[in-house]
C-alpha cells in the first residue's frame, strides 16, 4: 500500500499477528500516526507521528514501552530508556521499527 492510497482520517492495519498489531492513521496530508499495540490487551507499545513528506524519517514520539523494545543507534545497542535523549541529541538519518526483533534502529548522518 502506498501513502497516496490512504486518505486523511483513514486507518489501516498493515500488520497483525497473535501478539502485535500495527495501526496507521493519516492525520494530515503529510503526517501519519503509527501505533504498535499488544494484541489481547490493546496496550500501546509504541506510538509516534511521522512525516510523509520531504523528511520522512523525522518522528515525534508519543508513547514507548522500554521493557518491550530494544534501541540501537548505528548498530550499537543503547539503553531503551534513553530513546527520547537519542531523538533530541542525535542527527537521525533513518529510523526503522523491526517488529520481529522488537528493535527500534536509528542510523545517524555520521554512519
Amino acid at each position: 500500500m502506498e501513502q497516496a492510497d490512504i486518505s486523511v482520517g483513514d486507518t489501516v492495519v498493515p500488520y497483525e499477528d497473535e501478539t502485535l498489531k500495527v495501526k496507521v492513521v493519516r492525520i494530515s496530508q503529510d503526517r501519519f500516526l503509527v501505533t504498535y499495540q499488544r494484541v489481547g490487551t490493546g496496550e500501546n507499545l509504541l506510538v509516534f507521528r511521522v512525516n510523509a513528506g520531504p523528511k520522512p524519517n523525522s518522528i515525534d514520539l508519543d508513547e514507548f514501552d522500554s521493557s518491550f523494545w530494544k534501541v540501537t543507534v548505528d548498530g550499537q545497542e543503547r539503553p531503551s530508556d534513553s530513546l527520547e535523549e537519542i531523538l533530541f541529541s542525535e542527527e537521525i538519518a533513518n529510523t526503522k521499527v523491526l517488529r520481529e526483533e522488537r528493535e527500534i534502529a536509528f542510523e545517524t548522518e555520521n554512519s
